[in-house]
């Protein structure tokens, strides 16, 4: 059974949300994955939400209709080993928003409600608008995903790990230096090891 945990240390500066795009990099450059498990044993710590794990399943927001039913599902399609991810950095869940989209909340009392007016809120709202006009009467669950991993990165205290520019730049133009890329997280760990290996050394 799924449960959610409480961030390692709230007040930390290395706790990253990672996107389903993240596990991605990570499942295509083992190089990469093997730095981030350096940066462990520096105090970095990486999480997710479910929502991730819909997604990396193959159900992702894009594949539901209009009444929420999983249209576009293909099997066939290479999924990321994301359970030896998560095993190899230890990722684990964190709470999420109430989401009315079946089977997406998590009934073990950790879900949270959106403050439509608070920044988190007004940042939650505006990725959902960023659905494509040609998705909105097919696709209308376009944005979701990004919205909920967004707003939980921020309600959680994390720093977004996601190589989509336009939500990178909508967690930023709230929250500054709340959503990075990958390159910018090596970085990071690289400042981190000072005097280790270099991610070029490896």
């Amino acid at each position: 059974m799924k449960e959610n945990s409480r961030i390692e240390n709230p007040s930390g500066t290395n706790n990253y949300m990672l996107d389903t795009k993240a596990y991605n990099e990570f499942d295509e450059n083992p190089k990469l994955l093997a730095y981030a498990i350096q940066s462990l044993d520096y105090g970095f710590r990486y999480y997710k939400t479910d929502t991730q794990d819909w997604e990396l399943n193959g159900f992702g927001a894009k594949v539901y209709d209009i009444n929420c039913q999983p249209v576009r599902y293909n099997p066939n399609v290479k999924l990321p080993d994301y359970k030896g991810i998560d095993e190899r950095l230890r990722v684990k869940y964190v709470s999420t928003a109430v989401n009315l989209m079946p089977y997406h909340t998590l009934l073990d009392g950790s879900a949270h409600l959106i403050n439509s007016e608070s920044k988190a809120g007004e940042m939650f709202y505006e990725i959902l608008s960023l659905i494509k006009t040609s998705d909105r009467k097919k696709r209308p669950f376009s944005q979701h995903y990004d919205a909920f991993i967004a707003e939980a990165t921020i309600h959680n205290n994390c720093i977004l790990i996601t190589g989509d520019t336009t939500l990178r730049n909508t967690v930023n133009k709230y929250f500054p230096d709340r959503a990075i890329t990958m390159e910018m997280l090596i970085e990071k760990i690289e400042k981190a090891l000072k005097g280790g290996a270099d991610y070029d050394q490896l």
